[in-house]
């Protein structure tokens, strides 16, 4: 009676694009070939090639999105949280390249996290700043700013110019500002999320909510940032 193989054709199918992953033949985020084309190339049916593909995403080598393809999953990018994290210095000890992409601004009333955030009241004017963090030439996450219309005035057409906001906050006497609190919390995308950061809306994001005060301990402003869950990680310092 033969024997079962103890290194089945699915196994072996993995290993071999495992180490293509590991070689740096196949890039984050790049599209593997359908299905029926791997069957095709490697002369199996497509329930070996499906073997393969649940195995490499356990691995947390692919990404399978139903309606879109499959992927070559992300390097998570870790994201230090303490009081003094800032975008580009955390892309910067990573080697990494990155922007943030100024979007849209817009003038509205605060809502009530906003308002006790800021230390105003709900419906007080705020500017609030829509931008996209790029990270490696890929969307990697939604960035909203909200802050004080009246003490900050203008400020929007500052990060539009240089998307900085330690620039922009410094015009307005703001030196130096830390981190006062983060939330972090989990989420399905929206439509609209979903098609910035270019991903499935069945992907989950991780949103945080931080305020940012100044060295007198006045907030300066209070932001949101969303993204993709496995494109990041939180690492609290």
């Amino acid at each position: 009676m033969p024997t079962q193989s103890r290194n089945p054709r699915w196994r072996r199918i993995a290993e071999e694009i495992e180490g293509q992953i590991h070689r740096g033949d196949l890039s984050a985020g790049e599209q593997l070939p359908t299905e029926i084309r791997m069957s095709e190339h490697f002369s199996v049916s497509r329930f070996t090639i499906r073997q393969a593909l649940a195995h490499l995403e356990s691995l947390g080598l692919v990404q399978i999105e139903h309606g879109r393809g499959i992927f070559v999953a992300d390097r998570p990018i870790p994201f230090v949280l303490d009081n003094r994290t800032r975008f580009s210095e955390n892309l910067r000890r990573l080697g990494l390249s990155g922007e943030r992409r100024f979007i849209r601004s817009v003038h509205d009333g605060a809502s009530d996290d906003v308002a006790v955030g800021l230390g105003l009241s709900p419906g007080d004017e705020v500017v609030v700043v829509h931008g996209l963090a790029i990270v490696d030439n890929r969307p990697a996450g939604i960035i909203t700013d909200y802050f004080d219309a009246g003490r900050f005035a203008g400020i929007e057409k500052l990060l539009k110019e240089s998307a900085s906001r330690t620039a922009a906050l410094a015009a307005f006497g703001v030196t130096d500002y830390v981190r006062l609190s983060t939330k972090i919390s989990s989420r399905m995308p929206s439509g609209a999320e979903a098609k910035l950061l270019n991903i499935a809306r069945t992907r989950p994001i991780l949103e945080s909510a931080k305020v940012d005060v100044d060295i007198e301990r006045r907030p300066v402003a209070f932001g949101r940032a969303s993204f993709c869950a496995d494109r990041v990680q939180f690492v609290i310092e």
